[in-house]
């Protein structure tokens, strides 16, 4: 079973759902078992597994059980475990009353990646009622892995300070977050058999539906917005009306209020969407366009566990929104200022030790985001091509002074872009090398020839980074057939003492050979990879043990 850490924390909303379960089931225990760092944790248990062996920790027969469901990587039910003695053996020492059987449902994401187990126990049914429970105990499965791995989602794609090495593709954390709940949404919505499910929030007096997921023909409330005061979302953080309604026809207490957002409501249940100070921002609401008497506890049960995950989605989307007016602020100051500073990183030929040319780098006084950050979070804010064109530019003032040739850092989008050629004209083009940057998927590998072929003619030359980090470079290389392959420096890192690395380095310098390119090393640090390096007939290196990155200074000043 694939590890899950970071899933320890115990979800109560997730027990609700759980006791919900044991009420349609008749089952007398259900617990959701996970892993964290490959140890078992309890992702939420029903009210009174505690009699099962069930305190903070996974008792032997639900882990055992769960061992079984990854082992077979399919639902398991175990209906005469006194007739099965191995599995009898294996589970007699988590069992207080004599179980009659067991089931195991794992918990998969929408991917179908494990997560868990969902672990149930009856003491008295036969095969034909443990059976019965499984399709609908599937659905609780797939609703609790779907938010837990959408919580998953949220904290490795979240665009924090200090987190960002790469570009989401549309450029957003908040398109990765509304996204995210999208998803959810409709994970709840197909779940619950409902027309619409929404998200609302309170801005300035207005309930604002920000998202929302539909059925086929049901026109979406997502964009829309009504007063606060009166509104069903709010009748609903209230208590004024019942957290379930059947038939919103015929509640009293909704008899004088205006009409709803969506007209065709019938039946509606709705949960506070609360600050983890427990401030109510919002309603998270399900919507019936037909009358539903059985609306009821496992509809809130679910919402309740969709709320959790939609509060910190959206605590994380106004911390993303706050950071990027902050950044926006600090890239107008940075730009009215001259843009980032650049200093120039030796390219040394390995085998005379003799500077070959410089890499241009941006640097960026004062701050305390890296280099990849900015570049990353002015692509986010539709100012990446700005920023590059600048450092661009500024790099070309030192080209006259610049040893041998000079590498420009420009990623695919900005090369499109008639601005960045208009930028080279006029420069002497076979001194210069245009790194590609972009860490993903070129979509037009077309267009990006048409316009490097007649400055590829003229002389300029490309390099490809990363290369042996991942799909893209090695596509990049595939296509653009580069004059320069620069060596990832998790390669280069300690490739003196790893056969590995050396073998992999070996085995590019080879293609690389073949394709009739030159090889850079990056990030060479020591004097064993100097040696490592030269030792395989790599062409070019670069890194802290062969030169930092410095500016340029014209000789005739000194």
């Amino acid at each position: 079973m694939t590890g899950t850490a970071g899933l320890a924390r115990r979800t109560s909303a997730v027990s609700l759902l759980l006791d919900d379960l044991i009420d349609r089931s008749g089952f007398d225990v259900w617990v959701a078992v996970g892993t964290s760092d490959d140890v078992p944790v309890v992702l939420g248990t029903t009210h009174h597994a505690t009699a099962y062996g069930f305190d903070e920790t996974v008792p032997a027969w639900a882990w055992q059980l769960s061992a079984t469901v990854a082992r077979e990587g399919t639902v398991v039910v175990l209906p005469h475990l006194d007739e099965v003695p191995a599995e009898r053996r294996r589970f007699e020492a988590g069992f207080r009353s004599g179980a009659q059987g067991v089931v195991g449902i794992p918990i998969l994401t929408p991917e179908r990646r494990p997560l868990g187990v969902l672990c149930g126990l009856s003491r008295s049914f036969a095969e034909e009622r443990l059976t019965a429970a499984v399709p609908h105990a599937e659905v609780v499965a797939r609703v609790i892995g779907t938010v837990i791995a959408h919580e998953s989602e949220i904290a490795r794609l979240a665009w924090r300070v200090g987190d960002l090495e790469a570009v989401v593709p549309d450029g957003s954390a908040r398109a990765v977050i509304d996204r995210t709940i999208d998803a959810q949404l409709e994970t709840v919505r197909a779940h619950l058999g409902m027309d619409q499910v929404v998200v609302g929030r309170f801005v300035d007096g207005r309930h604002q539906v920000v998202n929302a997921a539909v059925g086929a023909g049901v026109r979406s409330l997502a964009g829309l917005s009504e007063q606060d005061e009166g509104s069903l979302a709010r009748l609903v953080v209230e208590g004024s009306i019942p957290a379930a309604i059947a038939d919103v026809t015929t509640t009293l207490a909704l008899a004088a209020v205006r009409a709803p957002l969506d007209p065709a409501t019938r039946s509606h249940v709705g949960v506070p969407l609360r600050h983890r100070d427990g401030a109510v921002f919002g309603v998270l609401g399900a919507i019936s366009h037909t009358v539903r008497g059985d609306v009821g506890t496992r509809e809130l049960a679910t919402l309740h566990v969709l709320a959790q995950q939609i509060s910190e989605s959206l605590a994380e989307q106004d911390r993303s929104d706050a950071e990027d007016r902050a950044f926006v602020h600090d890239f107008r100051d940075l730009m009215g200022r001259g843009g980032p500073q650049i200093v120039y990183q030796p390219v040394v030929a390995l085998a005379e030790l003799k500077h070959a040319g410089v890499e241009a780098l941006s640097r960026f006084a004062g701050s305390v985001r890296p280099p990849a950050q900015w570049f990353a979070r002015a692509t986010g804010a539709g100012h990446g091509a700005e920023l590059e064109l600048r450092a661009i530019r500024s790099a070309l003032v030192g080209l006259p002074h610049a040893p041998g040739f000079l590498s420009l850092n420009v990623s695919p989008s900005t090369i499109l872009l008639p601005d960045f050629t208009a930028t080279l004209l006029g420069q002497p083009l076979e001194r210069l090398v245009l790194e590609i940057t972009e860490h993903t998927e070129v979509s037009d590998y077309g267009a990006l020839g048409d316009v490097l072929a007649p400055l590829r003619a003229a002389g300029l030359r490309i390099a490809v980074d990363d290369v042996g980090a991942g799909f893209a470079s090695m596509r990049h290389v595939l296509v653009l057939a580069p004059e320069l392959i620069k060596l990832d420096l998790s390669l280069v890192r300690g490739i003196s003492h790893d056969v590995r690395r050396r073998s992999l380095a070996a085995a590019l310098l080879t293609f690389a050979t073949e394709l009739g390119a030159s090889v850079v090393a990056e990030g060479v640090e020591t004097a064993g990879e100097l040696d490592c390096l030269r030792g395989l007939g790599v062409h070019f290196g670069q890194g802290f043990h062969l030169g930092r990155p410095e500016p340029l200074h014209d000789p005739q000043a000194a």
